[in-house]
């Protein structure tokens, strides 16, 4: 079986890579353009073997934040000293801007030994990373290398029920507590107006927008390479399931989310909004409302949230669902400066919160 590895989506063959992507709409090659376009920082990585198809991203990047997730005292003070120095060549083989969405499509046997090897030999890479619903998938996967597993963040997700017709049937199964909670932040957000981004509005608020998402990825324990929010205006321009929300207050922009519908889920990833007025306004608790209210009304059946402010979130219905990463450490330094780390790395413990009245404790 021949591998074909391309950095450049504009020499593949648009028909002949989607041929083979079927549902997997995270892989299409009009999705995938709108990344590529807009993140020349990073390599992309866009690999075909027969009929299997995966995409993949190469960036360096300083990870000083990482000891937090540690366990050891000793390593997490100590380490950081030498870590933060450090920039590390990660090869990621899955979209590092959506983490939880598979980015590959197999219909054979994939010999990942081989499509890692041929790209390694190209690239210095320091860090393998493959997702779990990648490396699990042993029906199709064929890999020898040893790699570690790690738990990450949980992805948090709210089933969509079907007796909800209304936001105020899923306020009415509320606890009393959440439901207060949530009536607050509307009174509290009362004067931020809602509306969908139009595409001269993008341009108008280019800066406004990055600035808006930078505030939350600063606030971020650990993140990946620099989004750039452009990315959004050509997803909206080229996929009608895809909207960008601006909120204002006086007309000025405080905040701003997205979501995705696709295959009767709704996602909900890129959010920015300032800080300074955050608490003011209860700006991401009137998101996170909005999204709610967006899944009831188009009648998804799941509002998958992503994997930040996961105690936050469960205050409204969100549960977690289990995640973990696969690393190799291609780096004999490397490897014996982070070989015991990894296996102590856990997310940080948080309360789940069981805001509906139909939950158990």
């Amino acid at each position: 079986m021949s591998i074909k590895v391309y950095t450049d989506i504009n020499k593949l063959n648009s028909k002949s890579w989607d041929l083979n992507t079927e549902n997997i709409y995270f892989l299409k090659y009009k999705f995938l353009k709108s990344f590529f376009n807009n993140h020349k920082n990073i390599t992309h990585l866009f690999i075909l073997e027969e009929s299997n198809r995966l995409y993949g991203h190469i960036f360096n990047l300083n990870i000083k934040n990482i000891v937090h997730y540690s366990s050891n005292y000793l390593f997490k003070y100590s380490s950081n000293l030498i870590i933060g120095f450090l920039n590390i060549k990660f090869l990621y083989l899955t979209n590092s801007f959506i983490t939880n969405t598979k980015a590959f499509q197999l219909n054979s046997v994939f010999n990942l030994d081989k499509i890692i090897d041929s790209i390694i030999l190209k690239n210095k890479i320091d860090f393998i990373v493959i997702p779990d619903f990648l490396y699990e998938n042993k029906k199709y996967i064929n890999l020898n290398t040893p790699f570690t597993k790690v738990e990450i963040e949980e992805e948090m997700y709210i089933d969509i029920s079907a007796k909800w017709t209304d936001f105020d049937c899923y306020k009415n199964d509320l606890k009393t507590k959440y439901r207060k909670r949530v009536n607050k932040v509307f009174h509290k957000s009362k004067n931020v107006k809602m509306k969908i981004l139009s595409t001269d509005e993008f341009d108008k608020y280019e800066v406004q927008l990055q600035d808006l998402f930078n505030n939350v990825t600063s606030h971020a324990k650990f993140t990946g390479p620099a989004f750039n929010v452009m990315t959004l205006k050509d997803l909206c321009l080229s996929h009608k399931e895809f909207k960008v929300y601006g909120y204002y207050n006086n007309d000025n922009l405080i905040a701003f989310s997205s979501e995705f519908t696709i295959y009767n889920n709704l996602y909900s990833y890129f959010v920015g909004f300032n800080y300074d007025l955050n608490k003011k306004f209860s700006l991401y608790e009137r998101i996170l409302c909005e999204n709610i209210n967006h899944a009831i009304k188009n009648k998804n059946s799941r509002l998958i949230l992503g994997r930040t402010a996961n105690e936050f979130k469960s205050n409204f219905g969100a549960i977690p669902k289990k995640s973990y990463i696969y690393i190799n450490i291609n780096n004999r330094l490397y490897s014996l400066l982070f070989r015991g780390f990894l296996k102590k790395i856990k997310p940080k413990k948080w309360i789940q919160r069981f805001p509906l009245k139909v939950s158990k404790n």
